[in-house]
């Protein structure tokens, strides 16, 4: 999720990547600009008032999936013209510097495409200023680094469906906190497997679960 959150001004803003741009989350740019406490009632009372923007807002916002803590979200973004517009309606100090900020973003954007180990830089020093430590920041970056190289393997197999992607990510998930490493687990990672024994990657997918939620740390569960 670390791609799919921005920090303006000391407050987080969720973005999602779509149509080669970046979408914002519009309750979290009104949030920020207003520091109203209910953003979808500003909203409201915003499109209210402002009759174009109103009548505009289908053109202006999409509901698209953004990634959160608990999981992917159906969300009302807009991308970078659509906030400028949006923003005309809210009277704030924080316009100017905000729309500065945009712009930033989405230029770091385009640097990052062009030179990927500026982006691992960036994340890196937005999780040293959250107060992490230098050892949970490096494993964290070394997980990442291994799951998206696992899962591009998994495209290279054609590993197609949904379906087989999801046994797959789950036992990769489960395999990792579990600490198992021998070959009973190992032909999950197969792609003949994936088309040959679905049976029997669900009995150890259900196995492994098991054994984690034998071993798991009761603090774990409620983090």
């Amino acid at each position: 999720m670390e791609k799919s959150l921005a920090v303006f001004e000391g407050k987080e803003i969720r973005k999602v990547w779509h149509q080669e741009e970046w979408w914002f989350v519009v309750e979290d740019i009104i949030s920020v600009l207003t520091d109203s406490k209910d953003s979808k009632q500003y909203i409201n009372k915003m499109r209210q008032r402002d009759d174009q923007l109103s009548q505009g807002w289908v053109q202006l916002v999409h509901t698209l999936a953004v990634p959160t803590l608990g999981g992917s979200q159906q969300m009302n973004c807009s991308n970078t013209e659509g906030i400028f517009r949006i923003i005309q309606s809210i009277p704030s100090s924080k316009t100017e510097p905000l729309k500065l900020w945009l712009a930033k973003v989405g230029y770091e954007r385009v640097q990052e495409i062009q030179d990927p180990e500026l982006a691992q830089k960036r994340m890196k020093e937005l999780y040293k200023a959250k107060g992490y430590s230098e050892d949970w920041i490096e494993k964290r970056v070394r997980g990442i680094a291994i799951r998206d190289e696992l899962t591009d393997e998994w495209k290279k197999r054609d590993v197609g469906t949904e379906r087989e992607y999801a046994i797959l990510e789950n036992a990769r998930w489960l395999r990792t906190k579990c600490g198992v490493n021998n070959n009973s687990s190992h032909f999950l990672f197969k792609k003949d497997s994936v088309f040959l024994n679905e049976k029997s990657q669900i009995f150890l997918f259900r196995k492994l679960a098991n054994r984690y939620e034998s071993r798991k740390d009761p603090d774990e569960v409620r983090r």
